[in-house]
C-alpha cells in the first residue's frame, strides 16, 4: 500500500504537467496547470497563458535603473517613468538634502496601469449585407447563391477528381 501511494504521489504530476510552449492556464481555462520541470507558467494574455523556460539572463542593470514596463516585464533604460520628473545627475556628490528632494521610483505607483493593461474592448462587429453590397460593387453584380462550376463537363471533374485521390 505505501508503495502505492508513492508510485502515486510520484508520478501523477508528471502525467497530468504541460509540455513547453502548451496551454497551462488562463480565464475559464480547466485544463491541467503544471508544467514540466523546469519549465514555468507565463501569463501571455487574459485568455492564454504557456509553459516556457524562464529566465536565466541578467537580473539588474550596470548603467541604467531597472524599470518595470508591466508585471512580467523589466528593462535597463535610461528613460524615467511618465509620471515622475526627472533630473539630469551631475558627476559631484549629492548633498544628503538634494538626495531627498530627488522623486524615486516606485513599482506600486504603477499597479493600477498594469491591472487595467489586460483589459480589452471588444472587436467591432460587421454587418455582412453592406460587406456583400461592396464586394459586389468591386467584382461587379455577382450571384452568390448561383453554383460556379455547374457549367463544368462532369467526365472532366471525375477525371480531376481521380488524379486528385491517387496524389494523396
Amino acid at each position: 500500500m505505501y508503495w502505492t501511494f508513492t508510485v502515486l504521489i510520484v508520478f501523477v504530476p508528471i502525467v497530468y504537467s504541460v509540455e513547453i510552449y502548451k496551454q497551462c492556464g488562463s480565464e475559464g481555462y480547466t485544463g491541467a496547470t503544471e508544467c514540466d520541470l523546469p519549465l514555468q507558467c507565463f501569463r501571455r494574455s487574459r485568455w492564454f497563458s504557456s509553459c516556457q523556460k524562464g529566465w536565466n539572463g541578467a537580473t539588474s542593470c550596470a548603467d541604467y535603473p531597472c524599470e518595470p514596463r508591466s508585471q512580467w516585464y523589466s528593462q535597463c533604460r535610461p528613460d524615467c517613468p511618465k509620471i515622475s520628473v526627472c533630473s539630469e545627475i551631475s558627476d559631484e556628490e549629492i548633498d544628503e538634502e538634494e538626495l531627498d528632494d530627488l522623486e524615486l521610483y516606485n513599482p506600486e505607483d504603477f499597479a493600477e496601469e498594469e491591472e487595467g493593461a489586460d483589459e480589452f474592448s471588444d472587436p467591432p462587429t460587421v454587418d455582412l449585407d453592406a460587406l456583400q453590397q461592396k464586394e459586389q460593387v468591386l467584382l461587379g453584380e455577382v450571384d452568390l447563391e448561383e453554383d460556379p462550376f455547374a457549367d463544368v463537363d462532369e467526365e472532366r471533374e471525375e477525371l480531376i477528381l481521380r488524379r486528385h485521390r491517387r496524389n494523396t
